[in-house]
């Protein structure tokens, strides 16, 4: 019998054959791995919840950053205003306004808009959290000193918990999927909107007094002047200071001018008539004064200035009317006139009046 060795041509063959044999169980199961299903963005639970709660329309990437109009809109719809440019635009210059930037918000003046919304609507001490909870966190000296308080809040009240490592990235974009988490956090510790600040809201008087208990005032506390009490008859409405504050910026109005702050009157006028009181545009005249009236400083924003409001006995409404006030200004009284006074009017037609005291701004914001 003759035997015959395998040529290196057929040990090639078979060993190619091998190698293919022994790969293709192999090549089977990267193929299944590829078909697997990918694992989801971190944010995709926060945004299921929004697409659901806010009927949001969610982008397909949540890592590229989210534009200025749109954080803008996200936020107005979690506050349930309708999206409307007025709206939105005191949103943004409250949220992101200070970002520096045309179409993006950085992180840190995202966070701390929401804490300043968060004292707006819900009654949150945005200002009083400590800085040094920006401590553990790496970067945490990078974020702008007007954010710092707020940044920290935002951290102290679970809104934000930074990335891991213990970095914060206060400088960078926001994400659409970073801007879902803090909304989504943002309902979830707050609940559903109310109503916004600049709207005058009726209601029934006398109820107690926000400052006195503890309730949510209507404006962004920077620095209380005032607790609040009720001052007197202007005619037929009846005057009631809720409280007033200070602040370099608020909604709608940007920044104070150069060299001034905004003081910011929470006011209410209530009908004590057994009949009706109407409440025109022109109505009621507001000046904040010195204490011997020599100064006059006229309105910059009153909200019941804007439509005609017919108040039942016992029926109030409430507004924010705000003033341009040179900073550290002493002696402050707020002045309501009135046209629904008994007597004949003067030459402009108001012929009631009521006066308050409010307080001092602080010589250090001189």
């Amino acid at each position: 019998m003759v035997r015959h060795r395998p040529s290196l041509m057929m040990l090639s063959l078979l060993f190619g054959c091998s190698v293919l044999l022994t790969a293709a169980p192999r090549v089977a199961a990267e193929g299944a791995a590829s078909l697997a299903t990918p694992a989801r963005h971190w944010a995709a639970g926060a945004v299921d919840n929004l697409v659901a709660r806010l009927a949001w329309s969610a982008p397909t990437d949540l890592d590229a950053p989210i534009p200025r109009d749109e954080w803008r809109r996200l936020v107005s719809k979690m506050l349930g205003q309708q999206p409307d440019l007025e709206r939105e635009k005191w949103v943004w210059d409250y949220t992101g306004g200070l970002s520096g930037e045309e179409f993006v918000v950085r992180r840190e003046d995202a966070f701390g808009g929401l804490m300043k919304l968060a004292t707006v609507f819900r009654g949150e001490k945005a200002h009083t959290a400590d800085p040094s909870g920006l401590a553990p966190y790496g970067d945490g000296v990078r974020v702008a000193d007007h954010q710092r308080v707020l940044v920290a809040g935002a951290l102290k009240h679970g809104l934000v918990t930074g990335y891991p490592g213990g970095l914060l990235h206060p400088k960078r974009p926001l994400a659409y999927g970073e801007a879902a988490v803090l909304v989504d956090r943002f309902l979830a510790r707050y609940g559903g909107p109310t109503k916004a600040w600049m709207e005058p809201q009726a209601g029934e008087w006398p109820r107690p007094r926000p400052f006195a208990s503890g309730m949510a005032p209507l404006f962004p506390i920077d620095q209380v002047i005032h607790t609040g009490f009720s001052v007197g008859s202007a005619g037929t409405a009846w005057l009631v200071i809720n409280g007033a504050a200070w602040a370099p910026e608020l909604p709608g109005l940007g920044a104070a001018p150069a060299g001034q702050v905004w003081v910011a009157v929470d006011t209410e006028i209530y009908n004590w008539e057994k009949t009706e009181l109407t409440i025109a545009p022109g109505t009621l005249r507001f000046r904040l004064q010195d204490s011997w009236a020599k100064v006059n400083i006229e309105t910059a924003a009153n909200p019941f200035a804007a439509g005609t409001v017919v108040l039942k006995q016992r029926g109030s409404v409430r507004g924010l009317v705000v003033f341009a006030v040179p900073a550290g200004m002493q002696g402050m009284w707020f002045q309501c006139e009135s046209k629904l006074g008994f007597a004949p009017g003067k030459g402009d037609g108001y012929n009631g009046a009521s006066r308050g005291f409010l307080g001092n701004l602080p010589k250090a914001t001189q």
